[in-house]
């Protein structure tokens, strides 16, 4: 196999590798949080299962969480949950050509 050629073979292994990884990137997270003691509620938006992690948000003195998603073109939603007797986990997904969705976990709080 001549140089470019092989490099290009090498390339789209290596792409078709990563495209392959990301899928189910949504159960992964889900999994993850849920082995740490969180309870998965639901999803505040659309669910890309090819989507990856951006952030989490979890606070034990905050009155109230929000979850929210955000379409690339324009579309808000959101959704508050009340921490009275639990306590919730916010963790934000973003897919590049839809925007970003959210996951939602609770756990009881703890005194």
């Amino acid at each position: 196999m001549r140089p470019s050629i092989q490099s290009a073979a090498s390339a789209i292994v290596a792409l078709v590798s990563v495209g392959c990884n990301s899928r189910n990137n949504v159960s992964r997270e889900i999994a993850k949080w849920e082995q740490k003691g969180w309870k998965y509620e639901e999803t505040v938006g659309t669910d890309r299962t090819d989507a990856v992690y951006v952030a989490h948000l979890t606070s034990a003195t905050a009155d109230s969480a929000k979850a929210f998603s955000i379409t690339n073109d324009g579309n808000r939603a959101s959704k508050i949950y009340r921490q009275d007797s639990m306590q919730y986990l916010i963790v934000t997904m973003a897919h590049e050509a839809h925007g970003n969705f959210s996951l939602v976990f609770s756990k009881p709080k703890t005194p």
